[in-house]
This record gives structure tokens, sequence and C-alpha cells, in this order.
């Protein structure tokens, strides 16, 4: 009976020693398993904050395309006006000069 019990010893002290030697071993593995995961979400993250910033950018390049787009048909419609105001300016002038040219007496020859 005796040697049963020396020999479960020995077995209890090579099965500690199996335990304590590949039990580090196992800690150690999830220890990189979980630093591999938070490595992962970290990444995640920052892909997922890049295009939330990079939608941003699109929209506010998108926005100022659309300003800019407007105030060059805005400066268009000006310059048409411009124009337009230019050459009814002219016309009028045209059209006093020709008054004038109506009311005054015309010189008779005399000969």
């Amino acid at each position: 009976m005796n040697g049963y019990i020396t020999l479960g010893s020995i077995a209890l002290l090579f099965l500690a020693m199996y335990v304590y030697s590949y039990g580090s071993v196992y800690l150690d593995l999830q220890a990189e398993k979980r630093t591999i995961k938070e490595i992962n979400e970290r990444k995640e993250a920052m892909r997922r904050l890049k295009m939330r910033k990079q939608r941003q950018r699109e929209e506010k390049f998108q926005k100022m395309y659309n300003r800019s787009q407007e105030i060059k048909k805005r400066l268009k419609e000006l310059e048409r006006d411009k124009v337009l105001i230019a050459q009814k300016f002219k016309n009028n002038i045209k059209i006093e000069l020709m008054k004038k040219n109506l009311h005054k007496p015309t010189q008779q020859q005399t000969g």
C-alpha cells in the first residue's frame, strides 16, 4: 500500500511540474491572443475613424464644390445683366441723340 502512495505522490509531483511548466506557456499564449485581439480592435476603430473622417471630407468638399458652382452661376448672371444694362444704356443714348437730331431745325441753304 505504501508503494502506491509513493507512486501516486511521484505521479502528482510530475503532473504538478508539467502543469507548472506548460501553465506559463498557456498563460503567455492567452495574453498574446488577448493582445492581438486588442490590436485588431484598435485597428478596426482606426479604420472606422478614418472612414468617418473621409466621409466628412467628402461632404465638405461636395458642399464647397456646390457653393463654387452657385457662385459661378451667379457671376454669369451678373455678367449677363451687366451686358444687358450696357446695351440698354447704349440704346437710350442712341434714342436721345435721334430725338435731338429730330428737334434741331434744318439749316436752309442760301443760293
